[in-house]
């Protein structure tokens, strides 16, 4: 992988842990 793919890469997960935190906590997601 090149560094821009691992980078997106890493957004996306953060983004999943994201939404993922959010249901747990009952919050609305936003996308």
């Amino acid at each position: 992988l090149g560094l821009v793919e691992k980078l997106a890469l890493t957004k996306k997960e953060k983004n999943a842990k994201e939404i993922e935190h959010r249901k747990e906590l009952g919050l609305p997601v936003p996308y």
